[in-house]
């Protein structure tokens, strides 16, 4: 059987910090669960967001039956909660990025700027694309790739869990 693996990187900048959450699990049925958030929005929203992402992924993952869509409206409806409960809290939002593997079939959902990527053999393939302004104005034409190595706004996300 191959082998299967998870690894994840964050390339931050000087002084940020690290924001993300993750998580593996291989439930009893033999499929497999692999998730990474990312919190948006420094100091400790950005960690507490990522943390309930995960928090959620992994209740989840007691009745996979639930479909991903139903996964991340819930883990939006709960962050949005918080902040409304919160009198310190002007926001909590995140990247997911998932996938589950039984029996060799891959599932994924995405949102946000975390990648997914396949190996095998010698190829990389890219699944995810980032939802980012940058990227857009790239796929729209707009951006050219060797413009958008200094694009100034590169880190705007147009989707994220939590976010307004």
């Amino acid at each position: 059987m191959p082998q299967i693996q998870m690894s994840y990187f964050t390339i931050s900048k000087a002084g940020r910090e690290n924001q993300d959450s993750s998580m593996h699990l291989l439930l009893e049925d033999g499929e497999a669960v692999f998730a990474v958030a990312d919190g948006v929005g420094g100091s400790s929203s950005g960690e507490t967001s990522s943390k309930t992402a995960i928090e959620l992924v992994c209740e989840w993952a007691k009745d996979p039956q639930v479909e991903f869509p139903s996964l991340f409206d819930a883990i939006d409806i709960k962050l949005k909660a918080a902040v409304k409960a919160s009198n310190s809290l002007s926001s909590l939002a995140t990247t997911l990025t998932m996938v589950t593997i039984k029996e060799m079939v891959a599932k994924y959902a995405h949102v946000g700027d975390c990648r997914l990527y396949l190996l095998r053999g010698n190829g990389l393939k890219t699944l995810t694309s980032d939802q980012t302004e940058k990227q857009k104005l790239i796929d729209l034409g707009v951006l050219s790739r060797a413009r958008a190595e200094n694009y100034i706004r590169s880190n705007v996300l147009l989707s994220a869990l939590g976010s307004s």
